[in-house]
Formats: C-alpha cells, sequence, structure tokens
C-alpha cells in the first residue's frame, strides 16, 4: 500500500462559514497546524461520508493536513 499525503491551507473570512471537505481521508489522520483536528478549538466535525471528512470552521487561516490510499484514488 502507497501513503500519500495531502495539504489544504484555506482562509475564512471574518463573518462567513464554509464547509471544508477532505476527500480520501479514511481514518489516516487530520492535523490543522500540526494539531489533531479533533482537538483544534473551532473546528467543528460535520460528518464523514463516502471517504471524505467535512468540517465547519470559524473564520481564519487554516492548513489541513492527511494521509490517504495512493492505490485507491489511482
Amino acid at each position: 500500500m502507497h501513503r500519500g499525503v495531502a495539504r489544504l491551507e484555506v482562509e475564512i473570512p471574518v463573518d462567513t462559514t464554509a464547509i471544508v471537505r477532505l476527500p480520501g481521508i479514511e481514518g489516516l489522520g487530520v492535523t490543522e497546524s500540526g494539531q489533531p483536528v479533533e482537538t483544534v478549538a473551532g473546528v467543528a466535525l460535520l460528518l464523514v461520508e463516502e471517504g471524505a471528512a467535512l468540517h465547519l470552521p470559524g473564520s481564519g487561516t487554516y492548513v489541513f493536513v492527511w494521509g490517504f490510499d495512493a492505490e485507491r484514488r489511482s
């Protein structure tokens, strides 16, 4: 199995909301600015569906990093 790493940097303006979809997570761990995403204040997990996690972050700049199975994505 070949593992890959994905990185997404997103900026959410003040007084707005966004849903951030992180595809291919499959339980391989997600961090935001180096911390496990589940411990980051202001970033709520909405749901996991079809191998993707949907997060609802508050305003600010976020850097999400997660692993995925590169063989399944090809």
